[in-house]
């Protein structure tokens, strides 16, 4: 009898942590079905002038951009909002602050599998700190060339239509015109991310690609009045276009003309100054906004950014608390990677930039 109530008793003892590991596994099984497979998020995070867009499957998360030195902590927690611990891929679109800044305070405290940059030399103090801390914590580092192509994950491609091998020279800003310009690709859903680009460099860019048809643009350079030109727009087409500026910003941003010029178009217009964090899901075949608070300007009969039955969005954008395998050719235990990273290019095979490259 003794023996027994000292059993009952340990048992008793145990019970909080058996219910505690339930309740964790519990949890975590559930947390993962928020972000359903085959679905694709798109966040535009709300950091004022800098900018960081957050895409994430089932199995994959792919940050482009980093905000600016200070943006560091608030994407750090809309990352981990969603479960995100690990990043398969950070795409650099150009070195200027506003984009790169917060990439030293990320991968200080998550691990980064690969980085893609346009190998452009801004010669800045901020861009010395990303390179160096890219080969500090040994992150493999590629450049981005139009022509190729990366499948991250089972369900997302990115294509990179921009920049040529060549940069572009002689612009208004040249960092700014050799932007990776990216064609994220989910189905038949397509989602244009240009990250500085101006008018300039769109032109260039229509004169090499022949299909910028997208669902979703990104404008760029914050909207301003040298960006989405009207060609351009006639060229993407897009059912929904997004505006990363600051509230109150001094720059003006975005320029009205260009607020027209996207109306104009037929797109819906959604901004982070007006309506903060901006994110969108898709389901292979349609995309719709899951913010209610979305203007009713614009495009609001059903086409190719917002078909029928898509119209009703949800009212907040639920975390997703779901591991995020990472990419690559070779297997990253360490880093608990346990996916691989298909390429294609038009270009042969990816290779590492060489010294006479690199920034």
């Amino acid at each position: 009898m003794a023996a027994a109530g000292r059993r009952r008793s340990s048992l008793a003892r145990q019970r909080p942590i058996i219910l505690l590991l339930i309740a964790l596994f519990t949890c975590a099984g559930c947390s993962r079905q928020l972000i359903p497979e085959g679905r694709l998020r798109a966040a535009f995070l709300d950091l004022g002038q800098a900018e960081a867009i957050i895409l994430q499957t089932a199995d994959a998360a792919v940050l482009v951009d980093c905000g600016e030195t200070d943006s560091g902590p608030a994407i750090l927690r809309a990352l981990r909002r969603r479960g995100i611990n690990r990043l398969d891929l950070v795409v650099l679109t150009h070195p200027h602050a506003d984009h790169i800044g917060g990439f030293r305070y990320l991968a200080e405290r998550l691990p980064v599998r690969m980085v893609l940059d346009p190998g452009y030399a801004a010669q800045s103090a901020v861009q010395s700190v990303t390179l160096r801390t890219i080969r500090r914590l040994g992150i493999d580092r590629r450049r981005a060339v139009a022509g190729q192509t990366v499948r991250v994950g089972r369900h997302l491609a990115l294509s990179v239509l921009w920049p040529p091998r060549r940069h572009l020279s002689g612009t208004e800003s040249d960092a700014n015109n050799n932007s990776v310009v990216l064609m994220a690709r989910h189905g038949t859903v397509r989602v244009l991310l240009t990250g500085d680009l101006q008018q300039e460099g769109e032109l260039a860019l229509m004169g090499r690609s022949a299909d910028l048809r997208a669902d979703v643009l990104k404008v760029g350079h914050q909207g301003s009045a040298d960006a989405a030109g009207a060609a351009f727009l006639a060229r993407v087409r897009p059912a929904w276009a997004v505006v990363i500026a600051g509230r109150n910003n001094s720059y003006g941003h975005p320029s009205p003309a260009t607020v027209e010029r996207l109306q104009a178009a037929g797109a819906t217009v959604l901004r982070t100054d007006l309506q903060g964090e901006i994110e969108f899901e898709s389901d292979g075949r349609t995309i719709r906004p899951l913010r209610k608070e979305v203007p009713a300007a614009g495009r609001q009969a059903a086409g190719r950014g917002e078909r029928k039955g898509t119209r009703r969005y949800h009212n907040a954008c639920l975390p997703i608390l779901c591991p995020a395998p990472a990419i690559g050719p070779r297997r990253v235990a360490s880093a608990g990677f346990p996916a691989r990273l298909f390429w294609r290019s038009s270009l042969a095979a990816w290779k590492p930039i060489r010294p006479s490259e690199r920034s």
